[in-house]
């Protein structure tokens, strides 16, 4: 694989990237390919066909970790939210644990369920209690919500005033 792609990438240029890595042929392309592949169709506004190409990439790539997050990143994206919560869950399992926490709790801040990703990274912090990006992200959920809720506390008190 050549950086050309990558450079695409960091660019901002994905359609450039895409069709670079879709010359690659099948037998040549490594997970890394397929992932690139499809981050650079999911920039370019296509999530249908980034999910098709993370669904043609085969063993062993289905089960490493990072293919894992980015596929449960593309399931979110078109909507298939208990899908992508089970592609974290095997990842949940092993060393990338605080990646898939992270991942996790975004899909909950999208679905707007605060108080799960606040569990969801209160029990990672407890797990991996020196993960510095666990402990930043739990921090900066919990202050939104924590003024989300001094607004809503005021609003009501100002009606219940009239």
């Amino acid at each position: 694989m050549c950086s050309s792609d990558l450079i695409f990438l960091d660019t901002d240029r994905p359609e450039d990237a895409a069709a670079v890595l879709a010359r690659i042929p099948p037998a040549a392309a490594t997970a890394n390919v397929y992932l690139l592949l499809a981050e650079a169709l999911s920039r370019t506004g296509q999530p249908a066909a980034a999910m098709g190409v993370l669904q043609r990439a085969g063993e062993p790539a289905i089960h490493s970790p990072a293919f894992r997050l980015a596929m449960a990143s593309h399931l979110d994206t078109l909507g298939r939210h208990d899908e992508a919560e089970a592609q974290l869950g095997a990842v949940m399992a092993g060393p990338h644990e605080p990646s898939a926490r992270l991942a996790l709790a975004e899909l909950c801040v999208a679905r707007r369920d605060w108080a799960r990703a606040l569990q969801v990274l209160g029990e990672g912090v407890a797990r991996f209690p020196d993960h510095p990006q666990l402990l930043a992200r739990q921090d900066r959920k919990s202050t939104r919500l924590n003024s989300r809720h001094l607004v809503i506390s005021y609003a009501v008190f100002c009606l219940k005033k009239k």
